[in-house]
């Protein structure tokens, strides 16, 4: 048994609009709640697909989202790179919408969705909203197509989502998100074993990722910080990125927490 606890302030919107009567078993598959996604592939119009970055998306029951995505040393320079971070990450609120394809060149496919983020956290600064048609394939992936202005023209693009394991575990679920002076803003949320967070500011943004893994020359699995956070070397509280504590066992809604001048509320729990 699962119990959610959502606040105190949950999103004024549906997280998912449109689902039929009675529930499809596809529309589970295609957007669960929560959901950890891996990206294995990116393409622009009619080029092959690649892969230069480490993406982790993770996407709560009410919407909430962190996707942190982390330029591979061997890739080339990111074209959504900023001069504060080497790569692009975004967190917000997501909406989809089952049984709307077709506005980014998907009509007529059954096992889809329309999906819109908007960016209130964002390392471009960008701070909009963009959507895409999400598409379930035959082996459970997501194909993820929608059009993007890149150098001022239209691009069409693709992107291959998988599960990083097909019994991957998605509980518990905890989103906190923190906020400070000056508009300093920040959210983590941790689902299951993987765990990522954002703080952005006047001339800083800071990501951060942590999965559970075997440790080097150690007995058993715990937390591991992966290496291309670009909070290695920063002394934790001078960042306030709290990843630490809300992945701690019991965390509960309304949980509060101080570092780095950001004041963290836990705001949504499923255990």
């Amino acid at each position: 048994m699962t119990s959610t606890e959502t606040g105190p302030s949950p999103p004024a919107v549906v997280p998912i609009t449109g689902i039929p009567d009675p529930r499809p078993p596809w529309v589970d598959a295609l957007l669960p709640r929560p959901a950890i996604e891996v990206r294995r592939g990116l393409s622009f119009d009619n080029d092959p697909p690649a892969e230069h970055s480490s993406v982790l998306a993770l996407t709560a029951p009410s919407g909430r989202f962190v996707d942190v995505r982390f330029t591979l040393p061997s890739a080339p320079p990111s074209p959504f790179a900023s001069p504060l971070f080497n790569g692009y990450a975004t967190a917000g609120l997501s909406t989809a919408g089952v049984g709307a394809p077709g506005r980014d060149g998907c009509p007529g496919y059954e096992c889809a969705a329309h999906v819109r983020w908007r960016h209130d956290i964002e390392s471009s600064c960008g701070f909009g909203e963009d959507g895409a048609d999400m598409l379930l394939l035959a082996n459970g992936d997501v194909m993820e197509v929608g059009v993007m202005q890149m150098g001022g023209k239209a691009r069409l693009f693709k992107e291959y989502w998988t599960k990083p394991s097909p019994d991957v575990e998605t509980l518990p679920c905890v989103v906190a998100e923190g906020k400070g002076e000056g508009g300093r803003r920040g959210m983590v949320m941790r689902v299951g074993d993987y765990c990522q967070g954002i703080v952005q500011g006047e001339g800083e943004f800071w990501a951060e990722r942590w999965e559970v893994l075997v440790r080097d020359g150690e007995e058993g699995r715990g937390w591991v910080r992966n290496e291309m956070s670009n909070t290695v070397g920063v002394e934790e509280a001078k960042v306030g990125l709290p990843c630490l504590w809300v992945i701690e066992e019991g965390r509960r809604l309304g949980d509060s927490f101080e570092i780095g001048g950001l004041a963290w509320e836990v705001n949504e729990v499923i255990a």
